[in-house]
């Protein structure tokens, strides 16, 4: 009776522990629909998994069920880190093969953890604890949707001469990809047409998914002054945004080389350095096709603590640089001789330049080969054995015993 009783105290204690663990995660939405599918169809859906727990957790994702060679997930893998008192949203992607047939699929999404056991992503001492079932419905149909709805339309101020920019955020609310097709119209400030039109239909969307992109219309003609632009979809969606285009100069052109780097700081001569310079454009117009990186390379002279100038060169393409934008603008140096050089850089960009930046570059001398020398004294040393050491004419007395017998009393 009494081992029954502690067998029955072990049972409680093991199934309190593995629901407290179970509990020490959530995941949301607990089903995960896909409707309206078709064959070869695509779409995406996020789940949030979430702790309150103060330990991290390892994650195992996994698919079971009709749909489970159809589902990947993001992030992937085996283990996956849910850090303390935190949410990670889980990507969940499906793509139905062409194959299939129309109907409804169902399956399930298993969340396992892991217990976290040690420091710094370590799954030491791991114990698996029992996962969090999420059921997945997928419908496939022979019907196909296509829908997009415009979310936002975002246009800044600009200046005569550079293009008016529009941030546009699309849904893909359909079950095929889209292409929209947009249609620019620019009005003035009585919202007259001026005759400046754009049509856009260069981006491809997913179904169920969004994407922001930008399209730049040109405003070349165009006068100083207040103007609007319509911006209509074949899906019948329309807004209307107010911006100004102002004079030449009103905005601030700004742009800041925030550091440049080397490949590699010790090289040989004759090897090529590859010179990166982070440039970042902190004005409020785009820089358009003019950033740059000039440099020059000074050999330092460590005796006089002088540099003397070996060389200038420049990157090869000039760059586009969107508004807080930053880039990488490379070039490349070969030295020719050994030493210390100063590497010295700055940026060119719409008729104006950065601040200098610079960093240090060793070239190591190269090593000098010694061989001809060691055997030309090896020769020499040879044949002065040769000569002191051979028979004199005599044939017994040896040289070393005529020159040196009076000096050293050799008989």
């Amino acid at each position: 009776m009494k081992n029954h009783r502690l067998t029955l105290t072990a049972i409680c204690i093991i199934t309190l522990f593995l629901i407290t663990n179970v509990s020490a995660i959530g995941v949301s939405p607990g089903t995960v629909a896909f409707s309206r599918m078709v064959r070869g169809g695509y779409a995406e859906k996020t789940l949030a998994i979430s702790t309150a727990g103060d330990e991290d957790l390892i994650l195992k994702i996994e698919a079971t069920g009709d749909v489970k060679d159809w589902l990947t997930f993001e992030p992937s893998g085996s283990q996956i880190l849910l850090p303390k008192k935190s949410v990670k949203p889980i990507l969940v992607k499906i793509a139905v093969p062409s194959t299939a047939r129309n109907g409804l699929y169902e399956g399930n999404i298993m969340v396992s953890t892991l217990y976290q056991g040690g420091e710094g992503g370590e799954v030491s001492g791991a114990r698996f604890m029992p996962g969090i079932i999420v059921k997945v419905q997928l419908t496939i149909t022979g019907e196909e949707v296509a829908g997009y709805e415009i979310k936002s339309v975002s246009v800044k101020d600009t200046e005569q001469g550079y293009p008016a920019e529009f941030l546009v955020n699309v849904e893909n609310i359909g079950n095929v990809i889209i292409t929209p097709k947009l249609h620019i119209t620019i009005l003035n400030s009585e919202r007259k047409e001026t005759g400046k039109i754009l049509d856009y239909s260069e981006t491809t969307i997913l179904p169920t998914t969004s994407k922001q992109f930008s399209i730049k219309m040109p405003t070349k003609g165009m006068e100083v002054g207040a103007y609007y632009a319509k911006i209509t979809s074949d899906m019948g969606d329309e807004q209307t945004m107010f911006f100004q285009l102002l004079a030449p100069g009103t905005l601030a052109i700004k742009g800041t080389l925030e550091q440049i780097s080397l490949n590699k700081i010790w090289v040989k001569p004759n090897e090529i350095v590859k010179v990166e310079g982070a440039f970042k454009n902190e004005g409020e117009v785009i820089i358009e096709q003019s950033a740059k990186i000039r440099c020059e390379a000074h050999l330092i002279d460590p005796q006089y603590n002088t540099k003397a100038l070996v060389k200038q060169f420049e990157g090869a393409d000039a760059m586009t640089v969107p508004i807080g934008g930053e880039v990488s603008l490379d070039t490349s140096f070969t030295p020719e001789k050994s030493g210390r050089y100063s590497i010295e850089c700055f940026a060119i960009y719409s008729g104006k330049r950065t601040d200098v930046k610079s960093t240090i570059l060793n070239v190591l001398q190269e090593p000098v080969d010694y061989t001809i020398y060691y055997i030309l004294i090896g020769a020499i040393v040879v044949a002065i054995v040769f000569y002191i050491t051979r028979l004199s004419d005599d044939g017994r007395t040896r040289r070393f015993r005529r020159m040196w017998g009076d000096y050293l009393n050799i008989k």
